[in-house]
């Protein structure tokens, strides 16, 4: 079970599979990747640490960046998961591309697709 400040968090993390870019996820202890139970989350060392500047800014660990392939100019979407967490997600450069062929699944194959249709057609030829 996950702990409080994680409820929500496999729900929204799951829409993020088959994305090139997993979230990094800022949270006190380790690091995990987006989208695995809990018992059997991959889990990696700590990274590094950052502070918040007088400007709000922060530099994110090189080793963290390199794990994940982000490059400087990236740009990143935030999100705040619940108390002292929050998630960092490389925007993809084509939204379009990103999420491709991700809802194939819900219409099933083309043949059944195909077989639907005919079935639609002889119901209307029934009645």
């Amino acid at each position: 079970m996950l702990p409080d400040h994680h409820r929500g968090f496999k729900e929204w993390s799951s829409s993020f599979k088959g994305i090139r870019a997993q979230p990094l996820i800022a949270s006190p202890g380790a690091c995990t990747l987006a989208g695995e139970e809990e018992s059997g989350m991959e889990r990696f060392d700590k990274v590094g640490e950052t502070t918040i500047t007088g400007k709000n800014q922060v530099s994110l660990p090189a080793r963290g960046l390199r794990l994940l392939g982000w490059d400087k100019g990236d740009h990143l979407i935030v999100k705040i998961l619940g108390d002292d967490m929050m998630v960092l997600v490389r925007r993809p450069e084509s939204w379009t591309e990103a999420f491709a062929g991700r809802l194939g699944h819900v219409f099933g194959t083309h043949e059944e697709n195909l077989r639907f249709i005919e079935e639609e057609r002889r119901s209307w030829d029934e009645e």
